[in-house]
């Protein structure tokens, strides 16, 4: 994904941890944005997000794999995670509503026409 910060990354990645959790941040492709007179210096690059387990080599497996780790979040990133019935619930029911309001609509247009009364 493209990000633009005022930030440069000053490492290919970075990792946030978030109890047993881990998510790391790869950067890639990091390059200055050309920017008015009075504006900061800002920096566009690709960014790629894997939320991990965390564990005590972490580091060291990144460092060693790197590549392969990168190649995991690129894919990784691209994956939509299934709905849950609870979403898949919500969802329909806010569709249902949507479409109700729309024939509502459709019939008030009719009976106003004298379609239908």
């Amino acid at each position: 994904m493209k990000a633009e910060s005022t930030v440069m990354p000053v490492a290919p990645y970075e990792i946030e941890y978030d109890g047993e959790w881990a998510v790391i941040t790869f950067f890639e492709n990091v390059v200055p944005v050309a920017v008015e007179e009075d504006e900061a210096q800002k920096w566009e690059y690709d960014e790629y997000r894997l939320r991990i387990k965390n564990r005590d080599n972490l580091i060291a497996t990144l460092d060693s794999h790197y590549a392969d780790w990168v190649d995991f979040a690129k894919a990784s990133e691209n994956v939509v995670p299934e709905e849950t019935d609870r979403e898949k619930i919500a969802r329909l029911e806010k569709e249902k509503a949507e479409l109700d309001g729309v024939i509502g609509d459709m019939v008030q247009v009719l009976v106003d026409k004298g379609v239908i009364w």
